[in-house]
């Protein structure tokens, strides 16, 4: 069972269950297990970008402004200091990695270092399909191996999940990066290439894209820390490495900080 979960988890990006501790895995399992149903659930047709982009879209028809290549330097407690200047504003929400410079200022007294998993996500084209004897497969995990080197830890099927015949032998793979491994369209091939038999070819590199900070690697005493500071100085904080790191968690507590604002500033800010 421990090898089952570990490896599912490290397929989602997830570190080694050695380091991921239940207090933030096992909250989510109620959801997915008792309450859901996995037979049912699929991934975003368009991707994931389909849902930024939908709150998005509500953020901006709101009122909202959003800028983009924009580093936020540092903060005195009013103001944010910035690459394009300073900013002030009456709330301050903050919503960036958990190892970001600034979390050194916001919360001085905490020692993270919180850390991240390191994936590159590639979607790569071979000769024939991966696995022709197990028809309409959608999803393939390998065990992790320790070895100081690029491996592929699961892999999807992407003429299945588009439901595309212009798809078919394309695969997504998402492969773990040890933290001083180069990402090159070479290691890259290499590492789909370890899985791979002599009939699927060189594998052929479509596109990929790096993620250097995956998922966090959270402990108690950090996250403790920043809820006891939810709403300090007007300050607030959202992200998922507030709980079992994921999508929905890093929804979840955006809308907890817009509760805990709406209920805190509601006369100055909304008026009634």
């Amino acid at each position: 069972y421990k090898t089952l979960v570990d490896t599912l988890c490290q397929g989602y990006c997830y570190p080694p269950i050695h380091d991921y501790k239940a207090a933030f895995g096992v909250p989510i399992y109620p959801r997915a297990v008792l309450l859901g149903d996995a037979t049912k659930s699929d991934m975003f047709r368009h991707g994931s970008r389909s849902l930024s982009d939908a709150l998005l879209a509500e953020f901006t028809k709101l009122g909202g402004e959003l800028r983009l290549g924009c580093e936020v330097t540092g903060f005195d407690g009013e103001v944010l200091a910035s690459s394009d200047g300073p900013h002030s504003g009456d709330v301050f929400v903050f919503a960036q990695n958990a190892d970001h410079p600034l979390m050194r200022d916001l919360i001085p007294r905490s020692k993270p270092p919180i850390r991240y998993t390191r994936f590159v996500t590639a979607v790569v084209r071979l000769r024939e399909s991966y696995q022709p004897q197990v028809r309409d497969w959608g999803a393939i995990f390998f065990a992790p191996v320790d070895a100081p080197r690029a491996q592929v830890l699961s892999m999807i099927n992407l003429q299945r999940l588009y439901a595309t015949d212009a798809l078919r032998d394309h695969y997504t793979v998402n492969i773990r990066l040890p933290a001083d491994t180069a990402v090159d369209d070479h290691a890259i091939i290499a590492a789909v290439s370890r899985l791979c038999s002599a009939r699927h070819g060189t594998p052929e590199l479509v596109t990929y894209e790096v993620w250097p900070q995956t998922m966090p690697v959270s402990n108690e005493i950090f996250i403790e820390t920043v809820r006891a500071l939810q709403g300090v100085g007007d300050c607030y904080f959202a992200g998922d490495y507030l709980g079992c790191p994921s999508m929905e968690v890093a929804v979840a507590t955006g809308l907890d900080v817009a509760q805990l604002v709406y209920k805190n500033h509601r006369p100055a800010m909304f008026g009634h």
